[in-house]
């Protein structure tokens, strides 16, 4: 079975870096020059289509993959409020039928 479609969890707030995340997204922080939301689409780079769900900061995130010319293709979905986990996953437009693949942005 081969996984063509994956959504990068990328919403969350990152309490635990803050003061840093008050001003940037725990995704878009850069750990030896490159940032995690960078690091995890780099291995993702065989799918077909990845989402990246969105809230704090969500422009951010939006303009970061914009400027992005490397595979996967994404799909930047922003939630209006900030869901659990498991909620973000289930009204994914690209989820579909198996398979895809949830992973967080902050995991590489």
């Amino acid at each position: 079975m081969t996984i063509g479609r994956a959504m990068v969890l990328a919403a969350g707030r990152g309490e635990r870096l803050r003061p840093v995340t008050d001003t940037l997204p725990k995704p878009l922080v850069e750990i030896a020059g490159r940032s995690l939301l960078d690091r995890m689409l780099d291995r993702l780079a065989g799918m077909e289509l990845v989402a990246v769900n969105a809230w704090h900061l969500a422009d951010r995130i939006a303009d970061h993959l914009a400027r992005r010319t490397a595979p996967p293709p994404t799909v930047v979905l922003r939630e209006p409020e900030l869901l659990d986990t498991a909620d973000c996953a289930t009204p994914c437009p690209i989820s579909g039928p198996p398979p895809s693949w949830p992973v967080p942005a902050t995991c590489c």
